[in-house]
């Protein structure tokens, strides 16, 4: 089984500024790199964060291992620190409800195998045998 590393934000770009026009504030359009491309468990647990605090207009897209995502121009750090939240907590909820049991799948399965070897072993063994009769 393939040990679990927790996703990181890895980089932060502002990719552009959309005027909104009359006295309106104008909007950073961002794109955020992870550090791998998530598991399916991972990516629900982001899209349907619990425990984080949301601006109202923080709607973040996931691609593979790419976010983007608007917010107003002053209210870039705190748009910021909430996808790290996102990003965090679903760390958090992934280690909890899905790693242990993806372990204890995978522990079974190695158990069958063995358990499939010995018995095969056992068999062959017990062939011979009974040959010699």
């Amino acid at each position: 089984m393939t040990e679990w590393t927790e996703i990181e934000r890895t980089s932060l770009d502002v990719v552009d500024l959309v005027s909104r026009g009359s006295g309106a504030e104008d909007l950073a359009k961002v794109d955020v790199g992870l550090s791998a491309v998530p598991p399916y468990g991972w990516v629900e647990y982001f899209r349907q964060p619990t425990g984080v605090t949301v601006p109202a207009d923080l709607h973040p897209s996931l691609a593979q291992d790419r976010v983007s995502f608007s917010a107003p121009v002053s209210d870039l750090e705190q748009f910021v620190e909430a996808l790290d939240s996102f990003i965090s907590q679903a760390n958090r909820r992934y280690v909890t409800n899905d790693v242990a049991r993806l372990e204890h799948q995978h522990r079974v399965r190695e158990g069958r195998t063995q358990e499939g070897e010995d018995r095969q072993t056992r068999l062959e063994q017990l062939q011979r045998r009974a040959k010699d009769l």
